[in-house]
């Protein structure tokens, strides 16, 4: 019996480490050259593989400050759902996605769960892109540049759920700039939130 409850012990602390260090592997995959006739599509396939690789893995901390002032580190947010865009202000598809991105924030706003925007622009150009533009997000300019962190290599927007613990639920990258993606991001993350709120 202790033997069986140790290896269980043991299991649980190696899918622990490998979860803690799975984004870290993730951009040492891609570094690697392209192989014989493999090709950009493959490449892309690839790079798609490893982000749905990251599902169940822990994201990695940050210790960053919005627009607004207020810092927020993920060690912090234990205990809430954290969702995370990131996107830059000529990114057709990252602007296309804003109304759906908008509708969940509305959504949850009173929830458990904490919407952060990771911009890839300097915080002045932020700011002028934000007197037109709506975007119910707490906003992280370019100065907090974490996408490397996060594996943000199969194109832009990428949108991650994490839930309570700060695990990895929901990864996509890409988008795009028809009807489609004003309601894509939401349609695909409120089931996830949903699912891991009451958790």
């Amino acid at each position: 019996m202790k033997v069986f409850l140790l290896a269980i012990l043991v299991s649980l602390v190696s899918q622990q480490t490998l979860a803690q260090g799975c984004f870290a592997k993730c951009l040492d995959h891609l570094s690697q050259p392209l192989q014989g006739n493999e090709d950009l599509k493959a490449r892309f396939d690839k790079s798609d593989q490893i982000l749905k690789n990251l599902v169940g893995c822990k994201a990695p901390d940050f210790d960053v400050s919005t627009l607004a002032g207020e810092r927020l580190t993920l060690e912090d947010l234990k205990g809430k759902i954290v969702v995370i865009n990131f996107w830059f202000e000529s990114c057709a598809p990252c602007v296309a996605e804003l109304p759906a991105l908008n509708k969940l924030a509305g959504e949850y706003d009173q929830k458990d769960v904490v919407f952060i925007a990771f911009g890839r622009d300097s915080e002045s150009e932020i700011r002028t892109f934000l007197t037109a533009k709506k975007f119910d997000y707490k906003i992280v300019s370019g100065k907090f540049d974490i996408s490397m962190d996060y594996c943000v290599i199969s194109g832009w927007p990428m949108n991650l759920v994490l839930d309570k613990k700060g695990i990895v639920r929901y990864i996509k990258a890409g988008g795009t700039t028809d009807q489609a993606a004003q309601n894509l991001a939401y349609d695909e993350m409120k089931p996830v939130i949903e699912k891991f709120l009451t958790r």
